[in-house]
This record gives structure tokens, sequence and C-alpha cells, in this order.
């Protein structure tokens, strides 16, 4: 059973139950999904779809499924979505709640697309978007969440909200068309934009409406050697780069840069060539051993295969569990969480520390895994450590995470970061 809501909660509620194309824009931990079950339960009986991210159906909203909620309910996945498209182009619902609704951003993907038919006016009474983080880099995200649940809040089109509310560049031509892309906000947009997101979005910070422990983020910078065979490895993915400017090919290069600091790099059969024995590893035990002497359990979190599987040989087997196993973490020391796959699931009451082995440049994803033990419920002070390998471009991709570096700015830095490796 739902225990009994939070003053914020009740609060959220009847926001929901007035506005009924709306979001919940509160930030991990602050109980969204209690708030929107309690709302949806307020209404007369009817078919409620619930979509969210595969992973997320299968680890949180699954454990719903044996409440007293009072609709017809049915749950699914985006990417179920995305593959049934035709079907649910004529399908109706009273009531629809999109969590995660950030995966709904971009406008052109078959999924925001699909929500966007389906939660028209006319096909459904009430639609709601929850997400903790609505934005990743820009104000852009928001109008593409509200566009695809048809909240009338952004009358304009992408285009012309984009020229609207930001400085524009031209980045290529099409077909004799200029295609922009936004550059920053122009003077006084801020102040705007608040204003309209809050005519149709509850914003909710944690620390405005719970009580919450400590949080402390400890950066463990580990002594590199760059070898010869880094740099020239380096060298032959930034001149790629260089000549194909494409966001895809972007974070190509991003994604080799950071695996070649940590000493490895996935050819193009996706196997790991090792360049150099990663450090790390042994920083990374010693660090395990320790605050096992001082907690029961913590999180270990890694980004690309083959950090999991250096992790499993480094690691006593009889102490782990893995990514997909979350019920053995009750009773084992250490869970090994990929950072992709920390969205809705729940670990306060299991640990309160995390050890961030190797992560992804996006601020969002780093929030998510934070989100996973800093919530409600926790009530032990949180440590998180981040293991950088110094001297390599793990530096600049952490500076991303804590800086909220969108894609475009990362990859300057890191061409920056070139001539310091040469030097």
């Amino acid at each position: 059973m739902i225990e009994k809501l939070f003053p914020h909660q009740e609060t959220g509620k009847n926001y929901l139950l007035a506005n009924r194309h709306s979001c919940l824009f509160w930030e991990v931990g602050t109980g969204k999904t209690n708030t929107v079950i309690a709302a949806v339960n307020s209404l007369p009986r009817g078919k409620l779809l619930i979509l969210s991210p595969a992973y997320v159906m299968r680890h949180m909203w699954e454990k719903y499924s044996d409440l007293p909620i009072n609709h017809d309910v049915d749950l699914k996945s985006y990417e179920y979505l995305s593959r049934h498209r035709e079907f649910y182009k004529t399908n109706r619902y009273d009531y629809i709640i999109c969590d995660e609704c950030h995966k709904l951003k971009s406008r052109k993907s078959n999924i925001a697309r699909v929500v966007k038919n389906l939660t028209k006016p006319h096909n459904c009474k009430y639609a709601w978007g929850l997400t903790g983080t609505p934005y990743a880099t820009s104000f852009l995200d928001v109008w593409g969440i509200f566009n695809a649940l048809n909240i009338n809040e952004f009358k304009e089109s992408y285009d012309s909200f984009m020229h609207t509310f930001y400085d524009c560049k031209v980045v290529c031509m099409v077909f004799g068309k200029f295609i922009y892309q936004p550059d920053k906000l122009k003077p006084g947009a801020l102040d705007i934009l608040v204003r309209r997101i809050g005519d149709h979005a509850s914003v909710l910070r944690s620390k405005d409406c719970l009580e919450l422990p400590e949080l402390t983020v400890k950066e463990i910078k580990i002594p590199g050697m760059v070898t010869k065979q880094f740099i020239d490895a380096t060298k032959g993915i930034i001149t790629y780069a260089d000549d194909h400017q494409e966001t895809v090919n972007k974070l190509a290069c991003i994604q080799k840069l950071h695996q070649l600091s940590n000493g490895f790099v996935y050819d193009a059969t996706k196997k790991a060539v090792v360049f150099k024995e990663n450090i790390k590893l042994k920083d990374c035990e010693d660090l395990i051993l320790s605050e096992l002497e001082e907690r029961e359990k913590l999180i270990l979190v890694f980004l690309y295969q083959y950090d999991y599987e250096c992790l499993v040989k480094m690691l006593d087997n009889a102490k782990i569990s893995h990514t997909d196993k979350f019920d053995e973490f009750c009773s084992k020391q250490v869970l090994l969480l990929q950072e992709q796959k920390a969205i809705g699931v729940n670990l306060q009451e299991f640990t309160s520390c995390i050890i961030l082995y190797t992560f992804d440049f996006s601020y969002l994803d780093y929030t998510q895994t934070v989100g996973r033990v800093y919530r409600s419920g926790q009530k032990s002070n949180c440590t998180v450590y981040a293991l950088i390998n110094a001297g390599t471009y793990e530096v600049k991709i952490w500076q991303s995470v804590k800086n909220n570096y969108n894609v475009d700015t990362l990859f300057k830095e890191l061409m920056v970061g070139l001539g310091d490796i040469n030097d």
C-alpha cells in the first residue's frame, strides 16, 4: 500500500488533478511515483496507460502492479510503444502517465510522435509527465516534452521557440536551407522561460521539501602514464572526428577518448584492445576494502563492458551482485551497476556509498545514479567517490559532469586537451 503522502506530495497530487496536461519536474528521490498514483486513484475508473523506459518498467513499475490502482492498467515501455506504433495510432486511453518523460524530448523520435497522438485532448482526459531531469543541456528539451504531452504553453514551433529565446548559429546548409543550432539564451529569456514552464509543470528541489542527510562528493585522482601508443591512438581518433563534425561522430570520439583514458579502446568488431594496464583497478580495490570496513554495502558504477569484466576478475564473486540482480544485493556487499541502467532503482535502504569507477559525461546520468541512494528514506550521510585517471581526457569528462556540458562544448574541450598531451 502507498504510505501517507508527505505535504509536498499532497500538494503535487492536487496540482496534477487541477492541470489535466502537466508535469512534475521534481528532483530524483522526492516521491513522484506515489504522488501520481494517488492523483490517478482520485479519478473515476477508466483505462490507464503507464509508460516508462524498459529498464524502469522491470525494476520499479511492476512492483506497483499489486497495488489497488482503481483503473484498467496497461504497463508499456517506450521501446514497446515505438515497435508497435501502428497499433497505438488508433488506441485510446482516459489517463496516461509518462515516467522519465525526458525520453520524449526529441520531437522527431517515434516515441514522441506516438505519445503526442495518444495525449491529444480529444483522445485522453489526463496526461502527466514525471522526471527529475527535464533538460540535459537546454530548454529545448522542455519544449519537446511539452510538445509530446500536448501541453499548450509552448505554442510556437520548434524553430520559432529556438529563435525567440536563443541566439542561434548556422551549423550547415541542407537543400539550400540553413540549419541552425542554439548557442546561448538571449538576455532576459531565462526569467520568461522559468515563468512559462512553471505554468504547466510543478518544479521541486529535494532540499525544499525533504530533510536529507549530508552528501559528499570526493574526487580521487590517480596518477596516470601517457604512452606513445595512447598519443598515436588519440591523434587518429581526433583527426577522424575533426574531419566528420556530425554529432554522432563527436559522441563516438568522446567515448573512444574516455576508453583510452582507461587503457583500452573498442575496435570495429567491438573487441577491447588493451593499451596498458589500468592502475585505477588497484586503487578501486583498496577503496572498496576500506569502505566495507565501515559500511555493510556499496555500489560500484561502471560504464563499459570491459570495465565490468575487469571488476569481476578483481572482486570476490561471493561478495558481488550484478547489474540486473538487485534482489541479490540484500545478501551481497557490492552491487555492480552500469550507469545507463541506474534509473528507477531505489537503493537508499541498502547503502549510502557510490564509487564511480567509470562514468558518462552526462550530468543527467550522474544525477540519476546518485539519486539511487541520495533520496527520501536515506538515513545516513552519503559519499560519492569519482575515480579519475589524472593526465588523461577523463579529467575533462568529469568537468563535463560537474558543469553540465553539452556534446559540442565537451568536444571542444577535448580538442584543446590534445595540445596538453603533445606538450
